[in-house]
């Protein structure tokens, strides 16, 4: 019985991703490895996620468990969760996190390229991301700025885990 709830839950999920060309992308359990280079410092730091995303009504999940490890320093362990859901423009995204029900910020899908992009700025500090998707994972590129200055540069390449049920 438990496995036949299980193949229903998942099968669910299969079908809201479909409805959604950005969820389709996203859904499913992830891993992903890269660094984050700090300019000022020049220190690097080594990013490790494991990330499970479902589809909640209109809304994809994410629930990320991350691992920051930074030579000479102790491990930094923390888990976050994010969710997106679509607005009327088929290429605009609402983002949020936690249990927050309002979204803050919005991002740009092009499906034609595989791209995904956010622009977020709060007070001076400003993030910039890019997620490009394949059919063998997908790669984010984050930049964060204080004000015309470049503070740090992140690249992390996820891959989907084999235990997904979407493979």
């Amino acid at each position: 019985m438990v496995h036949l709830l299980i193949a229903l839950l998942f099968s669910t999920l299969a079908i809201a991703a479909e409805t959604d060309p950005l969820f389709s992308h996203m859904v499913g359990h992830w891993q992903g490895l890269g660094q984050r280079v700090f300019f000022n410092s020049g220190r690097h730091v080594a990013l490790k996620a494991d990330v499970f995303t479902t589809v909640t009504d209109s809304r994809l999940v994410s629930n990320n468990s991350w691992l920051e490890v930074t030579e000479g320093s102790e491990p930094f362990q923390y888990q976050r969760i994010y969710w997106i859901q679509p607005t009327q423009d088929p290429s605009l995204y609402e983002l949020g996190y936690g249990t927050q029900s309002r979204a803050t910020v919005i991002g740009h899908f092009d499906n034609q390229a595989g791209r995904f992009e956010v622009k977020q700025t709060v007070g001076n500090i400003r993030v910039e991301s890019t997620t490009l998707f394949s059919e063998k994972g997908s790669v984010y590129f984050e930049t964060t700025w204080a004000g015309t200055s470049k503070i740090s540069e992140a690249t992390v390449q996820y891959t989907r885990v084999l235990d997904s049920p979407e493979n």
